[in-house]
């Protein structure tokens, strides 16, 4: 009877050995097929993702919009573009600029200096000489010498001229400096000043423009 319960107890420990021994196995094969994954943060690797760009994303450290590249290669920008498309001559830009340093100075008839003053003639005369363009002194003259051009077709640099009167003969002048803007002489006892020639009262009294340029 010992000798039997003896041969069961050992069965059942040989039986509680092998399913350890198996267990064992089973879980070394797990580890060895499914390592843990291991941290990017604490281990200092950098991770890396796969990112889908589509066709209208700009390229990287472009800002939207500007993302446009010119037929050279060179980029190029939205700014650019109206820059471009809106472009002053460097001679306009010069007579321009040489209007504007004389804003305030007073009104002179027949005279054409800094110095002494300025009709609406005189200082085209002296803008656009001092830039380089001849043109005749009296109003009369600057509007038949220069090319006709009309009040919608005005561009920066061209010469305005208007009447005193609707209808009437042009009598006095400016400089288009673009945007619906002129600079002239206005009359005794005014200044060099601008003027918005958008509204009603100057386009009625619009005669003509004149290109030198």
């Amino acid at each position: 009877m010992k000798k039997y319960r003896h041969s069961v107890l050992n069965s059942v420990l040989s039986g509680i050995l092998i399913c350890g021994i198996l267990a064992a196995c089973g879980v070394a094969e797990k580890n060895f097929a499914e390592p843990e994954p291991i941290s990017a943060v604490a281990t200092g690797i950098p991770t890396f993702t796969s990112v889908s760009v589509s066709d209208t994303d700009p390229e990287p450290g472009a800002e939207p919009g500007n993302e446009k590249v010119a037929p050279d290669g060179a980029e190029t920008s939205v700014e650019e573009d109206i820059a471009a498309e809106n472009e002053i001559s460097e001679t306009a830009q010069k007579i321009i600029d040489i209007a504007e340093e004389n804003l305030g100075v007073k009104y002179a008839s027949n005279r054409c200096t800094p110095e002494e003053g300025f009709d609406s003639s005189g200082l085209v005369y002296y803008c656009f000489k001092e830039a380089g363009v001849e043109v005749p002194r009296r109003v009369k003259d600057q509007l038949r010498s220069g090319d006709e051009v009309g009040y919608d077709d005005l561009r920066a640099g061209d010469i305005a001229f208007f009447s005193a009167e609707e209808g009437g003969k042009a009598n006095f002048c400016g400089i288009y400096a673009g945007g619906g803007l002129i600079i002239y002489s206005p009359a005794p006892g005014g200044s060099v000043k601008t003027a918005n020639i958008t509204t009603g009262y100057w386009t009625a009294r619009f005669v003509s423009g004149a290109r030198y340029f």
